[in-house]
């Protein structure tokens, strides 16, 4: 019987009824049994469910469909099925070890575990049955259970690759990465080149921290399976792990052009090739590419969470996106993703009440006394961050000025950093496996007066935290030069000369902000003197950009570009640029702007020894804009060498205005495009006048209150005291 032929048959039975004559309803299965093995498993499960309402009490029948269904990815219909047919047959353990898969498909792993003992209670000898306990075990977290049900599974079926593979499974979920290599490797010897199992390989050697070994393995993969899409994204991931964004690219887009080929993949699997390649076109400077990248993933996965925060840094690096555009990004944020929830008491036994958000919460009169007030400080960046070299100071300074200082770490790699500030902090609470309701309970139960944000939208931010209102008056401060966009987050510190009063800055944000009197910048000056000279020994004129690659747009290098076609014979320095195509992007956006690509010195990411080194032959250094540097500034002029900043509209893009100022550096600000050529083009030509700047940075640093702990400290103290005990109704 021809596959035609049986596609007609199925019409037949659909237009008579099956239950009326037996000899139909076998031809009806043998067609659907004809479906199944060629493929066709849309055909396969129309005809078993023909049959499945003729016969609604076969075990056997709905077991079939129960699988088919399975293989359709129609989990819930799948465990109906297989359900009804463990029911009907209580004594099939391989019904119940195929509701167990579905179940652990489905997400419901305690479901899962359920099924799969009962099936390796009934047979006791089922290799099969054990394997797939292992693995629900595993995703219930009972690493100990998962491997002991692993281990059965290859005693019963020695040499069997696909227990051993489990068995690897197994063990790399345990934490012992040693074990489940050695498993996936026995596997691959005796089964050969499996897909999967070297897919799991390659992520054991990545958490192993071989990358490149990985990298091999997933290569390995893919000459197994080519259109194995976790093997391509995982590749991406781990070329873009070692800054080789040309291979990372064309392995994420090989994923996407797989899927768009027609292979079936999880609506998760796709919407993370995507973000990972926005979040390459972002860190290779193609801000547009990434902004549409990952409003495509919103699109599809509109509460694609790190999707829409990496969008917010792509429009506050990006000089196409407006300001109207960006607040009403970050406000949708926080609408979309934190709204804001009732307040819960903060004290044991208090009673809770709705909050209105936006408005801290003041103490009685007799409370606002002198006791300590108690501040958490929120932060995946207590570590060696550039973030530890602002907060670190608040640490040993605060308790000083009637403060407790606790540490809410989300610290996924801790190091000697987190080691050190651990120490200082009167409270330490480790979040980075916590959620956000649990961790709001440890903020509560710690009866935290003030709690802080110092990521805003950066990587493994909380702010879903500060959603939960844990803190009856919280903040943010140095890790985003936005507005989160988060209603319950009521103040944002930042300083009278970077957004002075009554200059319109305040209606850009959803928080209140408070001023600091200097600057809202005050870093420890990083281990070690570096070499203060007086001038460059560069023969040519040299400008440099330091900052992260991400941020230059093409405004500011275009400028950069007129700069250069103004200063005869003079060089650029540009960091942390991505080596292979964005280089030559790179350059060629000089040779069509008239600069000979040669005059141009490109590096990617450097050494710490040699990117120090490396100051020493730079006479003026450019901030980049609309997003000007912080850190990169504060460390730029560390090293002694002075920085041109342009000056706009907003706080991003007065940051590096509000450091020089601080600095004494005023005639380093430039008001327009225009101004900022003509000091360029000035310093170029007097070198007495940059002498003189130069000798307000490098030690001088320390005299300004860009170093001043003390006073910072102080000041800080002031405006926290006023958020806890406003004189007045904030708005």
């Amino acid at each position: 019987m021809t596959f035609a032929a049986e596609v007609n048959i199925l019409d037949m039975a659909r237009s008579r009824q099956p239950e009326a004559d037996p000899r139909l309803m076998n031809r009806l299965g043998e067609a659907a049994a004809a479906a199944e093995q060629a493929g066709d498993l849309p055909t396969a499960a129309a005809a078993y469910r023909d049959m499945a309402q003729a016969m609604p009490r076969d075990a056997a029948l709905l077991q079939r469909l129960g699988v088919v269904e399975y293989l359709l990815g129609n989990l819930d219909e799948a465990i109906r099925c297989l359900g009804i047919a463990v029911r009907l047959d209580r004594r099939d353990a391989g019904s119940l070890v195929n509701l167990g898969l579905a179940q652990h498909a489905a997400g419901r792993p305690a479901e899962a575990v359920a099924s799969l003992r009962k099936a390796t209670a009934l047979r006791p000898d089922l290799a099969i049955a054990h394997g797939n306990l292992a693995l629900a075990l595993s995703a219930l977290g009972d690493g100990r259970g998962a491997v002991e049900s692993a281990r059965r599974a290859v005693a019963l079926g020695p040499g069997d690759p696909q227990s051993l593979a489990i068995l690897g499974n197994a063990w790399h979920a345990a934490g012992d990465l040693q074990a489940a290599r050695a498993a996936y490797l026995e596997a691959l010897s005796i089964g050969g080149p499996h897909p999967e199992a070297l897919y799991n390989l390659g992520n054991t050697e990545r958490a192993l921290g071989d990358d490149e070994a990985a990298a091999a393995r997933y290569r390995q993969a893919l000459d197994a399976d080519p259109l194995h899409l976790p093997a391509w994204i995982n590749l991406g991931n781990v070329r873009m792990a070692v800054r080789d964004y040309d291979g990372a690219e064309a392995a994420l887009e090989s994923a996407l052009r797989a899927a768009e080929g027609g292979v079936s993949a999880p609506r998760a699997l796709l919407a993370e090739a995507r973000y990972n390649l926005a979040n390459l076109q972002r860190m290779t400077g193609r801000h547009d590419d990434a902004a549409a990248s990952y409003r495509r993933v919103l699109a599809d996965d509109p509460m694609h969470e790190a999707a829409y925060s990496n969008l917010l840094l792509t429009l506050n690096y990006s000089a196409a996106a407006t300001r109207e555009e960006t607040f009403a990004a970050h406000v949708e944020y926080g609408r979309r993703f934190a709204p804001s929830v009732p307040s819960v008491p903060s004290v044991p036994g208090g009673k809770a009440a709705p909050r209105r958000s936006g408005a801290a919460q003041p103490l009685a009169a007799s409370a606002a006394g002198d006791q300590r007030l108690r501040i958490g400080f929120v932060s995946p960046d207590f570590r060696g961050h550039a973030v530890a070299l602002f907060f670190e100071p608040l640490l040993d300074r605060l308790p000083a000025h009637g403060f407790e200082v606790y540490c809410y770490s989300n610290v996924d790699r801790p190091d000697e950093v987190t080691a050190r500030l651990r120490g200082k902090a009167a409270g330490w609470r480790d979040i980075a496996a916590v959620d956000d309701d649990a961790a709001a309970a440890l903020v509560r139960r710690d009866r935290i007066d003030l709690l802080v944000d110092l990521s805003g939208h950066t990587a493994r931010h909380r702010l879903r935290l500060f959603a939960r209102r844990p803190a009856p008056v919280q903040l943010t401060m140095i890790g985003h030069v936005n507005t989160t966009g988060v209603e319950a987050i009521d103040y944002r510190i930042t300083d009278a000369v970077t957004e002075p009063e009554g200059a319109g800055h305040d209606r850009w944000y959803t928080e209140r902000l408070l001023r600091l009197p200097h600057t809202c910048w005050c870093m420890r000056a990083p281990a070690g003197e570096p070499a203060w000279d007086r001038a460059p020994g560069a023969t040519s004129f040299t400008f440099a950009s330091f900052n992260n690659f991400a941020k230059l747009s093409g405004a500011a290098l275009d400028l950069w570009a007129a700069l250069l076609r103004a200063v005869p014979d003079s060089r650029l320095v540009i960091v942390t640029v991505p080596e292979g195509r964005t280089q030559a992007r790179l350059r060629d956006r000089f040779a069509a702007a008239g600069v000979d690509p040669s005059r141009l010195e490109l590096h990617g990411l450097l050494p710490a020894a040699e990117y120090r080194a490396l100051h020493r032959r730079v006479h003026l250094a450019l901030d980049p804009f609309p997003c000007n540097g912080a850190t990169t500034t504060l460390e730029t002029l560390w090293l002694g060498v002075p920085v041109l900043a342009l000056a706009g509209d907003s706080f991003r893009s007065r940051n590096g205005m509000g450091i020089l100022v601080n600095a004494g550096l005023d005639p380093l600000v430039a008001r327009s495009p225009g101004h900022y050529l003509e000091i360029g083009c000035r310093l170029a030509a007097d070198p007495e006048e940059l002498d003189a700047l130069r000798a307000l940075t490098g030690p001088h640093l320390r005299d300004t209150p860009l170093m001043d702990e003390a006073r910072f400290a102080a000041d800080l103290a002031g405006l926290l005291h006023q958020a806890r005990f406003p004189t007045s109704s904030p708005r």
